[in-house]
């Protein structure tokens, strides 16, 4: 979001008749899409994802979306090997479904895992391209991981606090660090561990470097994702839940996104009236998208 610092961001802002938010002194989102936007989606450009960018628009419309972000996966832990040239090919196929139809956007961004890990190779990978919007993610941890392919039935308590403290703590790192436009899943590998193993855990006990994490997106104007791919699994919660969001509101936050996290194209936007309801019931009047990095609503 803009912030008013000089008389020419003003003008500018009037040219593209925002209004002001005298409280906040930033330019107001602009109203360029109406509806809901899938705010991560992936195609086959991602490596675990087989789905042609054509099925993702025309599932898209068929669901009467406004829009939607092709977000693929570029993992830094494995960017010396894979390269950048799978992240070239998504953004030239989401901006060439962008055609005459008004009633539908293509966004093209990219998911950057573990940027903790390079913020070189981070920042380069940014400035290659002029991105709509840039998901930050933690899939892995520098001790145990990628956490999706771990075997958390033969954790102990104490292996499994270990583990989720290196999680949160890697993702507090990223957001006060690095530079992205939205926090995506940050309760994912509860997926896992409650979802796939059925072991249950008491996000309380890091209550503190959540909150941290939660101030330090606010203070940044980084969005937080609300995850809607779990719904209807073993696991089927928002991600984050209900009382993180409610929290996240408490503590001053409102950019939200949606996002369904879809890797096949049948699974865009799914989810999302119940999410979106779920956010209406915990006081959030507005889901945002992000074009050209700014949010929108």
């Amino acid at each position: 979001m803009w912030i008013l610092t000089d008389y020419s961001q003003f003008e500018q802002a009037k040219r593209f008749n925002a209004d002001i938010i005298e409280t906040r002194g930033q330019i107001k989102p602009l109203r360029a899409v109406s509806g809901m936007v899938d705010c991560h989606t992936h195609t086959y450009f991602s490596h675990d994802s087989k789905c042609n960018p054509k099925d993702s628009y025309r599932v898209a419309s068929a669901k009467k979306l406004a829009g939607f972000a092709v977000t693929d996966h570029c993992d830094i832990e494995s960017y010396s090997e894979v390269g950048i040239e799978p992240i070239y090919k998504s953004y030239k196929a989401a901006k060439s479904l962008n055609s005459n139809d008004e009633n539908l956007y293509v966004f093209s961004g990219i998911e950057i895992g573990e940027m903790i890990l390079s913020r070189t190779a981070t920042d380069e990978i940014i400035r290659s391209r002029n991105f709509d919007i840039v998901l930050g993610s933690i899939h892995a941890t520098k001790t145990h991981g990628i956490y999706s392919q771990i075997d958390f039935s033969a954790f102990s308590d104490d292996e499994m606090d270990l583990f989720l403290k290196e999680y949160f703590n890697d993702v507090a790192v990223m957001a006060a660090n690095c530079d992205f436009d939205v926090l995506s899943h940050l309760t994912c590998p509860l997926r896992y561990i409650c979802g796939k193993y059925k072991k249950s855990v008491d996000l309380n006990k890091y209550v503190n470097v959540i909150d941290e994490i939660l101030k330090t997106i606010i203070v940044k104007g980084i969005a937080l994702e609300v995850n809607t791919s779990c719904l209807g699994s073993h696991y089927s919660f928002l991600m984050p839940d209900i009382p993180i969001l409610k929290r996240y509101r408490e503590l001053g936050g409102y950019l939200i996104t949606l996002g369904s996290d879809a890797h096949d194209s049948e699974n865009i936007a799914r989810g999302f009236d119940f999410a979106r309801k779920a956010l209406l019931d915990a006081g959030f009047i507005n889901a945002y998208y992000f074009r050209k990095r700014i949010p929108f609503q």
